[in-house]
């Protein structure tokens, strides 16, 4: 197996298990909340989470992003249950993406990324370090919104 795919989907099924994790701790009272003004309720953030993850695909699929579509990656709800499986939906989608591009394919892909040119290692490290932003934001949630992060959290990073 290619050493990038395998390491790519090893970080990101990691990843993804915090963002899980992260999502179904936030209490009921909280998700549609905001630690500050400048920041999208946790709700929306997720939801921005899956549009992106579409954007994303299509960039794996086709060989370049087009982010002013991201919001036609998902039209339902900001509940949790919804958005929990729009982002298991992504998730399935990503791993037919990868399997259908194989370690060849993985190792020739290049991927138009706002006018540059992307490699498979360097374009899934942009994926995974999206996501990671994502929870150094979600921490500052947590602790501003009063409730504990979650197990994998204290025990990955000591937040």
């Amino acid at each position: 197996m290619n050493d990038s795919l395998a390491a790519f989907r090893e970080a990101w099924a990691d990843l993804r298990r915090l963002t899980y994790e992260f999502s179904e701790a936030v209490p009921a009272e909280r998700w549609h909340a905001t630690p500050h003004p400048a920041y999208a309720p946790f709700a929306k953030q997720l939801r921005h989470m899956v549009c992106v993850q579409g954007v994303y695909h299509q960039g794996l699929r086709e060989g370049k992003v087009d982010f002013a579509r991201k919001h036609e990656q998902y039209a339902g709800s900001l509940e949790r249950a919804e958005l929990l499986a729009a982002l298991r939906a992504k998730d399935a989608e990503l791993e037919t993406i990868l399997a259908g591009l194989g370690d060849r394919g993985a190792a020739e892909l290049v991927v138009d990324f706002f006018g540059r040119t992307r490699s498979f290692t360097r374009y899934t490290a942009i994926m995974l370090q999206h996501e990671a932003i994502h929870h150094g934001e979600w921490s500052f949630y947590a602790n501003l919104g009063g409730f504990p992060t979650p197990l994998g959290w204290k025990l990955n990073w000591g937040l």
